[in-house]
């Protein structure tokens, strides 16, 4: 099976899988900015219901295709920066309790670092100290153009955030921030505004200065007694995690990218995760799903978002889908929906 290149021409990496919260502050921004949800949810695959389930994760793919649907419905180059603003400890449950527990901000934010992974494993955090305090980098694992600027935009801001609610302190700020990433539509205006401090752009790594004084202040709200209970939950979810089979988040990213480039078939999808198709559909089964129910969840997904396009034939759609022939694409598409490709695409005009 051919898989899709990366924009920057590179074969794809796992982009690993991210919680329901960390999506959660993008959508609060589109809420913000009038943009609506569904149209961002489908190009991702993102059912609703899953964003009343908290502990719930997303593939990386799933969130990478949704901050590019906000890229474009947005047109705004800093929407990463502003959704940290929507932010806060308790947004991460156990990883900001564990923060807000501890005694002062340097021991929770080194507390709750362990854990981030629960937030998300799009990238990872590093500290490095020094007698002016602390330096905080992140180092995202994605590579795409569009989405790497606005992820360290927002990981950098929602640490800020999360360690000015920490201090009880809105106006607590970094020394400086260094990012790689080049200077804005607005000049950088967003980004000096909410962190307070000097932004360097183009810089050689994405990171922020913590000054010592700060580190050292209290946190509110602090019951160290609890704190141990805290650790030992996020212990047990971390593990829990790590041991998850995410098995048909992989597989709807394959299937994804060979639909993009060609035909898909399941012996190609099962060779491309070093596995039999047998085992693959033991592995599925046992996640509760199986291949044509991933598959049909991919196919909709291409389908509804090529038919709000508008400019693709419905006999090229189920061409390009894998289908047979037209009729058997109509037939499982009105299955899905409860109307054909046709009757779907002509109210979706009626009511723009």
């Amino acid at each position: 099976m051919t898989v899709a290149k990366t924009e920057s021409g590179k074969d794809p990496v796992s982009l690993g899988s991210c919680a329901i919260p960390a999506l959660l502050q993008y959508l609060d921004w589109a809420d913000a900015m009038g943009l609506p949800r569904a149209p961002l949810l489908d190009a991702a695959a993102i059912p609703v219901s899953l964003l009343s389930q908290p502990e719930a994760r997303l593939s990386g793919e799933q969130f990478q295709a949704l901050l590019l649907a906000l890229a474009d419905a947005s047109g705004d180059d800093t929407f990463g920066l502003k959704s940290a603003h929507h932010v806060q400890p308790g947004s991460y449950s156990v990883l900001g309790y564990i923060a807000m527990n501890s005694d002062r901000l340097g021991e929770a934010l080194e507390r709750a670092m362990p854990f981030e992974k629960l937030v998300g494993d799009m990238g990872h955090s590093d500290w490095s100290f020094d007698e002016q305090g602390a330096v905080l980098r992140w180092h995202c694992q994605y590579d795409h153009p569009a989405v790497v600027p606005q992820m360290v935009d927002n990981v950098l801001a929602s640490w800020t955030g999360f360690a000015r609610a920490l201090l009880g302190e809105p106006d607590a700020s970094p020394s400086w921030v260094r990012l790689r990433r080049s200077t804005p539509d607005d000049g950088g205006e967003a980004h000096r505004r909410w962190f307070g401090a000097t932004v360097e752009f183009g810089a050689s790594e994405d990171a922020i200065g913590i000054p010592a004084e700060l580190l050292s202040r209290p946190v509110v709200r602090p019951d160290p007694q609890l704190l141990p209970v805290l650790e030992q939950h996020a212990r047990r979810r971390l593990q829990a995690l790590e041991q998850q089979d995410d098995l048909p988040m992989r597989v709807r990213a394959l299937i994804l990218a060979a639909l993009e480039v060609g035909p898909v078939r399941r012996d190609h999808i099962a060779a491309a995760l070093g596995l039999s198709e047998k085992t693959l559909q033991r592995r599925l089964a046992q996640c509760q799903t199986q291949y044509q129910t991933e598959l049909d969840t991919v196919r909709l997904t291409l389908a509804k978002r090529a038919l709000a396009d508008g400019e693709q034939s419905v006999a090229d759609l189920a061409v390009r889908l894998g289908f047979s022939d037209v009729r058997s694409f109509q037939r499982r598409f009105k299955q899905w929906t409860g109307q054909g490709p046709g009757a779907y695409r002509q109210s979706l005009r009626a009511s723009q």
